[in-house]
């Protein structure tokens, strides 16, 4: 239906072509093809199985199949692209020879040439995305700017806007890494505004609303819960958990467990680790609690270790090999560096076996618990004897 509709068909069978010029082709023998609209289908020659609704939808496609083009110059410069969806006036206009992308919205994957098995749903998603592939945008001008990057995910009002491209980024969220244009490559970001300043900084992950929201070109952070790393600017291989967590912004390899963006040694900052792997609790103690009530312990009786177990311990001072130099399989040793004070595990098994257990590589590791109850016994044994020694003179 219409002038000049499907004008040169030979053998084609089984088309439905509505539109003036749909079709209008030198020679059309391709089957069960869905035309509807002006110049529709234009080109098409021996292309099967598409369906292509809307002024110049598919106006190129000549051998491609299988592809659905719903708005007006939707694939319209397709050729031999097959098994795309472009749904929203220019979804794909400028596709040529790509397979398999789904295009849902106004001008999403709008200037895809020869990018593969991108899935864009939403205003302008992907919309200058060229030639990368295995892309994933959904969300009004989700990775609008991307042009090369490749196996990104956007997910969110703009998120990865400024995107073009880098590689292996995931940003979920309203605003979720906008801005990112530099290099920056191997992000993870979730939440409204998470890692919204990144630029150019690689493999930061970043989850919860405003986690890690001003960070710009540090990498290799790990930002947990709201607010988190939200001071931390160019820093690298920090890890901030909690509500507002890390008091850090260009300061590097930090450990943050938080309720606020305090310092160290506070309450409301229950640990912190320092570069050099030194941990400060919040309470500024240098020990552990633990659970201890009566009410929930049985089979109460005096321990009988006490001064002649500590006695037999030996206290040794040693170097620690280097990974290189340690030749037993699924042992690590420590970066500890210089001299070291302390036990040995072969040696303390001997004397306090319940102070040594083993990993499931067999590497043996040391409980100092029982060591320091043994040494209150000892003191207690020798204040004992230091009165009988008191009563006797």
């Amino acid at each position: 239906m219409g002038a000049n509709a499907a004008l040169a068909t030979t053998t084609a069978a089984g088309n439905v072509v509505i539109g003036n010029d749909a079709i209008n082709t030198g020679v059309f023998t391709g089957d069960n093809n869905v035309v509807i609209g002006k110049l529709a289908g234009q080109d098409l020659t021996s292309a099967a199985d598409n369906v292509l609704v809307g002024k110049n939808a598919g106006y190129n496609t000549t051998t491609g199949a299988n592809n659905v083009s719903l708005g007006s110059i939707s694939l319209e410069a397709n050729t031999t692209g097959s098994r795309n969806t472009a749904i929203g006036a220019e979804s794909m206009n400028d596709n040529t020879t790509a397979d398999n992308n789904t295009a849902i919205g106004y001008a999403s994957l709008s200037k895809n040439t020869t990018g593969t098995s991108n899935t864009a749903l939403g205003w302008a998603a992907l919309e200058v995305n060229t030639t990368a592939s295995n892309n994933i945008a959904v969300g009004h001008a989700a990775a609008r700017s991307n042009t090369t990057g490749t196996r990104i995910t956007a997910i969110g009002y703009a998120a990865l806007d400024g995107q073009d491209t880098e590689n292996d980024n995931i940003a979920i969220g309203y605003n979720a890494m906008t801005t990112n244009n530099a290099g920056g490559e191997a992000n993870v970001v979730v939440g409204n505004y998470a890692g919204d300043a990144i630029t150019s900084g690689d493999g930061n992950t970043a989850f919860g609303h405003l986690a890690g929201t001003v960070l710009n070109t540090g990498g290799g952070n790990t930002c947990i819960g709201y607010g988190s790393g939200s001071v931390l600017t160019s820093g690298s291989d920090n890890v901030l958990i909690g509500l507002d967590a890390g008091n850090v912004s260009t300061g590097s390899n930090q450990l943050y467990i938080a309720r606020t963006n305090g310092n160290n040694s506070v309450a409301s900052v229950w640990i912190y680790g320092s570069a050099t792997g030194a941990c400060y609790q919040g309470n500024n103690d240098t020990a552990w609690s633990q659970s201890s009530d009566e009410r929930i312990k049985k089979n109460i009786v005096n321990s009988p270790n006490g001064l002649a177990k500590i006695d037999a311990l030996k206290v040794r001072n040693f170097n620690f090999r280097t990974q290189d130099e340690v030749t037993v399989e699924g042992l690590n040793t420590s970066d500890a560096p210089g001299l070291q004070t302390g036990v040995i595990a072969q040696e303390i098994e001997s004397v306090l076996p319940e102070s040594v257990t083993e990993n499931a590589h067999g590497q043996k590791e040391v409980r100092s618990d029982p060591i320091f109850w043994a040494m209150v016994k000892a003191v207690q044994e020798l204040s004992a004897k230091n009165d009988t020694l008191e009563t006797a003179n």
